[in-house]
């Protein structure tokens, strides 16, 4: 191989590289909202077909031109414009997307250790390899169909740092809560747990006194950790934490970090009922939140929900209080009444001991 067809070849293979790059961010943001959980993110590679065909179809296109093509500085040409192209065209994932792709210290270990076994790989496979002959291209597709499994690998190496870190930060979050003492609030839900707590906080925050409540969706131990060290301030007299469950366990964890003295349920729903595999072990997750709350404190459930109706029923605390907008299902301490939709927002009234209040949202 001259000189030229060298310098092209090199440049074919970091265009291969930023595309796995590319390709590696995209992947981590599924794997970051499985909370690093190698079993679960592996199912949803598996039940997605969410293995690349992309890049492995750009590879199948290269082989076919090897047998018309026998240059290799034409080949290497073709292979760089290729993967420069899906590199160009693959959406970034901290740009785009419903949820982004958050990249915390731990996401960059991850991802960067994650490169770095790609690239040994790709070394080794070139080094057993002719260039541009077919084991050149099934080492390429071995590769580039690696690329999810390899974030996996990486955070298995990783996983004694990981857990010391992960300690490390969850000790200094649990003793700045203490310190500050606030009135905690969890919140958890099939659905609307963000919603609930982004208004009760602002609420909260501008009727009664300061309240800390993470932004976004943060509803992880180790997200919630991260808003804690990062904005807890000695002002705050409330905290509204939003808690979310992966699996049984998720909840009873982000209670031991913030230990709720009320909480509010939204509802039993089937969200993630492939993660869960049944509603009653959705209810058992979310139930853990009622389960930690102490028997003086206060719990709030949807009444129009029959699971979290029934975690009223099994877990009784000193205050327990129901609120919906149907009362055939049984008492609503509070009720929802006179809903009006409008281009401005929504009207209705809260009813609430005996007395109606007119609201609106935008």
């Amino acid at each position: 191989m001259n000189t030229l067809n060298y310098v092209v070849f090199v440049v074919a293979q970091i265009a291969l590289a930023s595309f796995c790059y590319r390709r590696l961010l995209r992947y981590l943001r599924f794997f970051q909202q499985e909370e690093y959980d190698a079993k679960r993110y592996i199912n949803w590679l598996f039940n997605s077909s969410a293995f690349d065909k992309k890049g492995t179809i750009a590879v199948i296109t290269i082989a076919i031109f090897s047998y018309f093509i026998k240059s290799q500085f034409s080949l290497a040409v073709i292979q760089a414009l290729l993967f420069t192209a899906l590199f160009y065209f693959e959406p970034n994932p901290l740009k785009t997307g419903k949820i982004k792709l958050n990249l915390t210290e731990r996401a960059r270990r991850i991802l960067y250790l994650a490169l770095f076994c790609l690239l040994l790989l790709d070394l080794y496979l070139l080094n057993c390899s002719q260039v541009f002959k077919s084991c050149y291209f099934a080492n390429l597709v071995i590769l580039i169909q690696l690329v999810p499994l390899s974030l996996v690998i990486a955070n298995f190496i990783l996983k004694p740092v990981e857990h010391y870190t992960k300690n490390k930060f969850k000790n200094e979050a649990k003793a700045i809560l203490k310190s500050v003492n606030p009135y905690v609030i969890g919140i958890t839900g099939s659905y609307g747990k963000t919603s609930v707590k982004s208004a009760l906080g602002e609420v909260l925050n501008n009727v009664l006194a300061p309240t800390f409540f993470p932004p976004k969706s943060f509803n992880t131990e180790m997200g919630i950790t991260k808003s804690i060290r990062e904005s807890l301030k000695s002002s705050y007299k409330y905290a509204v934490i939003e808690m979310g469950a992966y699996n049984t366990g998720s909840i009873k964890r982000l209670c031991n970090l913030t230990p709720p003295k009320a909480a509010i349920v939204t509802m039993v729903g089937m969200a993630h009922l492939e993660r869960y595999g049944s509603v009653e072990q959705i209810y058992k997750a979310k139930s853990e939140l009622p389960q930690a709350l102490p028997d003086e404190s206060i719990l709030v459930c949807n009444g129009d929900n029959e699971g979290a109706r029934r975690m009223t029923v099994e877990y009784p605390k000193k205050v327990t209080l129901l609120y919906g907008f149907d009362i055939s299902k049984g008492h609503l301490d509070c009720i929802g009444s006179e809903v009006k939709l409008t281009k401005e927002g929504m009207e209705f009234s809260v009813n609430w001991k005996g007395n109606s209040y007119k609201a609106k949202t935008k």
